[in-house]
């Protein structure tokens, strides 16, 4: 969306928010600097980046897997931190890069690991295909590498 549109849009009383996964960093810090907008970063990559310019949180994907882990991320920046967020969110490259550029839906990818960790998340819903044994096997390894202490 360009900047001029989200800035027309932010006049309308209805519209308080946007999940931002334009990949337009430069634009979305002009949507911040000229709106009162809730901004939420909608690219996992991007969680930390867009949070230190303003955004109010993220919708995630991988926070479905790795819910405590994002929000470190997050209160290590608030709490002043911002190296370690940076680490944090460093750490999280490997699982975030598998699970939203698989070539796959982040829904796909989510539901295989959650189930695959035990966890009811159920089968994905036509026309997606669930993930291959291969993708789940390799989420699940990079989920272990990123939550081992």
């Amino acid at each position: 969306m360009a900047v001029s549109a989200a800035g027309r849009l932010a006049d309308h009383p209805r519209i308080v928010a946007v999940k931002d996964c334009s990949y337009d960093f430069l634009g979305t810090q002009k949507v911040l600097a000229r709106t009162e907008l809730a901004y939420y970063a909608g690219c996992d990559e991007h969680i930390l980046a867009l949070y230190a310019v303003g955004a109010a949180g993220c919708v995630s994907t991988v926070a479905n897997v790795v819910p405590r882990q994002v929000a470190d991320i997050l209160g290590a920046f608030e709490a002043g931190d911002t190296a370690r967020a940076a680490r944090l969110q460093l750490r999280a490259t490997p699982l975030i890069e598998a699970t939203t550029a698989a070539g796959l839906p982040g829904t796909v990818t989510a539901k295989a690991l959650l189930n695959a960790l035990g966890h009811p998340a159920g089968p994905v819903r036509p026309p997606l295909r669930p993930a291959t044994p291969e993708t789940t096997t390799q989420l699940l390894s990079l989920y272990k590498n990123f939550t081992a202490p």
